[in-house]
């Protein structure tokens, strides 16, 4: 007859861990022993762990330790970015017809992405397209009046005019609201 013991025995409660004398029970003693033998295990693993154990930190690949790796993983993740573009590029490009196909390699030129991104980050700024479309708007209401009521000929670039010229403004304003808030901290 073996006996097993609870790998966590330190929870149990005070009648389950000290075993009941039975008339004739050879095996107390040496249970006793074995879940004391298994205690002193447990902490020397313990002990062992905490001695040997060492933090990222300190750990030394090649020449160059872990606080230099967040370096190489952005030039990692940057290829396989760009690895994983061209392949998916390539596979939605074989679906394509040949015009379709010559269209995608042109606007997917590094360049062409670079130019459009810096455009999509400026050119169209809400403040600008709000302040331009409502300066444009009441604007051209205004000139309206003023060419029927006196009797002006009514020029239809005026729109384009005042609606540029409410871009610029609604640009400006968000600029001197940018360089106007303090910065928080990080």
């Amino acid at each position: 007859m073996s006996e097993h013991f609870p790998a966590n025995h330190e929870h149990l409660p005070k009648h389950e861990e000290t075993q009941p004398q039975h008339e004739g029970s050879k095996h107390q003693p040496e249970a006793h022993h074995a879940r004391h033998e298994h205690q002193e295990a447990l902490e020397d693993i313990k002990l062992k762990i905490e001695t040997e154990a060492i933090s990222g930190q300190e750990i030394n690949v090649g020449e160059k330790t872990v606080e230099s790796q967040p370096e190489q993983n952005l030039l990692l993740n940057k290829e396989l970015k760009s690895k994983a573009l061209r392949d998916t590029l390539r596979q939605i490009r074989h679906h394509l017809s040949k015009p379709e196909k010559q269209l995608s390699k042109i606007i997917h030129l590094p360049v062409v992405e670079k130019v459009s991104d810096l455009s999509g980050k400026t050119v169209a700024r809400p403040s600008g397209v709000l302040l331009g479309g409502i300066i444009a708007f009441f604007g051209s209401l205004a000139i309206l009046y003023i060419t029927k009521h006196f009797g002006y000929e009514y020029r239809f670039s005026a729109f384009i005019v005042l609606f540029v010229g409410g871009f610029l403004l609604g640009l400006a304003i968000e600029l001197l609201l940018r360089l106007a808030r303090p910065k928080k901290p990080y």
